[in-house]
C-alpha cells in the first residue's frame, strides 16, 4: 500500500509496529476459520490503521500520547476518523475504512 510507505518515511517507527500487528490479525483472523478475504481486510486495516496521523499536524506527531491536551488531543483523536476518509476514496477499500474507523 502506498499510503503506508509515506506514513513510514514521516515515522520509521511506525511501519515495524503495524506490520507486527497485522502478522497477530493475521494469525488470529486464520485461527478463528475467517475467510480469506475477511483475514485481507483485516491485515490491511492493521496496516493501515495509524493511516490518518499522516493529516497529524508535526506538533501533534511529535507530542507523546499521554501529554496530549485541548486541541492537540482533538486532532489526534479524529485520526482515525481522516485514515477512514482516505481509504474510503478507493471503493474496494470501503470495508478495511470501516474495520479503521470503528
Amino acid at each position: 500500500m502506498p499510503l503506508l510507505e509515506g506514513m513510514a518515511k514521516l515515522d520509521v517507527h511506525k511501519s515495524g509496529p503495524a506490520r507486527r500487528v497485522a502478522d497477530l490479525v493475521q494469525v488470529f483472523a486464520r485461527f478463528l476459520k475467517l475467510s480469506e478475504a475477511r483475514v485481507q481486510e483485516l491485515r490491511a486495516a492493521a496496516l493501515a490503521h495509524e493511516l490518518g496521523e499522516l493529516s497529524l499536524t508535526e506538533e501533534c506527531r511529535k507530542t507523546p500520547q499521554l501529554r496530549l491536551q485541548g486541541a492537540i488531543q482533538a486532532e489526534f483523536q479524529r485520526h482515525p476518523e481522516r485514515g477512514a476518509e482516505v481509504l474510503r476514496g478507493t471503493p474496494a477499500r470501503a470495508a478495511v475504512a470501516r474495520i479503521v474507523e470503528a
